[in-house]
């Protein structure tokens, strides 16, 4: 997993029309998803970072986006990055999202040089995670993703907020 990280941009004109079937079907799931989320608060913060989604799908969605040969962002990693930050506990703070220079979409929470948690979504309902956790301890492996997060992700990402 690479740290290329972006910065999250305002909303407006994410929701544009842009022609491009694949931002419409992201603009589509956003859309029917909505009604989904109890609190307005924690509903806009997610919609926020999934603008962040699309914004770094645009971004990216070409070949050799960062110069070194990269994967283009497929749209099946961001639907799951998505669809994660839709599950994610209120109680937890979202995280940075990054693009990843083999096609994929990374979730970052990043408390300082070591203390530090990644997820890696390609779209195939796998989970890549790695993690610093201070001085000599780590943890990183794959999980399924389906229908709820994995309880080590969840264990994982309050393990370095604790760092904070």
């Amino acid at each position: 997993m690479s740290t290329v990280a972006f910065t999250q941009h305002s909303s407006i004109g994410l929701f544009g029309h842009s022609g491009n079937s694949s931002m419409d079907e992201m603009r589509g799931i956003i859309d029917k998803e909505s009604d989904r989320f109890a609190l307005p608060v924690t509903f806009q913060k997610t919609k926020d970072s999934i603008n962040s989604i699309i914004d770094v799908f645009r971004k990216r969605c070409e070949p050799n986006w960062d110069g070194y040969d990269a994967e283009p962002v497929s749209i099946e990693a961001c639907k799951e990055a998505a669809k994660f930050l839709q599950k994610l506990p209120s109680t937890i703070p979202l995280p940075e999202i990054i693009a990843e220079p083999d096609g994929d979409i990374g979730l970052e929470w990043h408390v300082n040089n070591r203390n530090l948690f990644v997820i890696g979504f390609a779209g195939k309902e796998i989970l890549s995670y790695s993690g610093l956790f201070g001085k000599g301890s780590k943890a990183s492996g794959t999980e399924y993703f389906t229908d709820s997060i994995p309880h080590v992700i969840i264990e994982n990402i309050r393990r370095v907020l604790a760092h904070h």
